[in-house]
């Protein structure tokens, strides 16, 4: 985790350049900068101080980086449409968003539980590829109230954001599974794999409550149920 941390100091100075003190957010970036150098020469750091202190560095210098943003060249970032439509889950949920622009660093979503949601909150770039761009977004509560955007950043920190959508996450569901272990052991390993992710979904997806799904093996000539 030392190496980890030193490794993110060495990024973010690279990345802010040398005469960032003298720009929007510099002292205070400079401050999180000398802590962290701090926290990498301290043998008692924890791990957990350590992992800590990256998220931080990392958060101050995007803090730093967009307020000094410029518009660079090519074609500024814009988030053309925002499907109004999420998929939503206990924990997680499915937004669709299509986006513009060129020298593209990052396109995702971002939320929060107040309004106006930014990169500076949570944020996500994970996505899946159909027909434009499906973001998943993971480690939400259940029932509870989200404002999610989806937003477009070029290299020059230059951030667009779609419109805001607010959605509720359904209760977790309390669905459970058992196998009975009659099998070979390959078997049962792969059909308790797959009833727990059978339950799995129907828990994140469904807020079904109270159902249980059973397992047994069978073997019925070479077939095997």
């Amino acid at each position: 985790e030392y190496a980890a941390l030193l490794n993110k100091i060495k990024e973010t100075e690279a990345t802010v350049g040398e005469d960032y003190e003298t720009k929007e957010g510099g002292a205070t970036l400079k401050q999180e900068i000398d802590k962290a150098y701090e926290l990498a020469g301290n043998a008692d750091a924890t791990s957990a101080d350590l992992e800590s202190e990256i998220e931080i560095l990392e958060k101050a210098a995007l803090t730093f980086c967009i307020a000094n943003a410029t518009p660079g060249s090519g074609i500024a970032p814009k988030v053309t449409a925002t499907n109004q439509y999420v998929a939503t889950g206990a924990t997680e949920a499915l937004m669709r968003a299509t986006m513009t622009g060129s020298n593209i660093l990052e396109r995702g979503v971002c939320w929060s539980t107040e309004r106006n949601p930014t990169v500076l909150d949570n944020r996500t770039t994970k996505n899946f590829s159909l027909n434009g761009y499906i973001f998943h977004v993971k480690g939400l509560k259940p029932a509870t109230v989200y404002y999610l955007r989806p937003y477009v950043m070029n290299k020059t920190y230059t951030v667009a954001y779609g419109d805001e959508v607010k959605i509720v996450t359904h209760p977790q569901g309390t669905c459970t599974w058992s196998w009975d272990d009659a099998g070979p052991a390959d078997a049962n390993e792969r059909c308790r794999k797959a009833l727990q992710e059978t339950i799995d979904l129907f828990n994140e997806w469904t807020g079904v409550r109270g159902f249980h799904l059973s397992g047994h093996y069978v073997q019925i000539g070479r077939a095997h149920v």
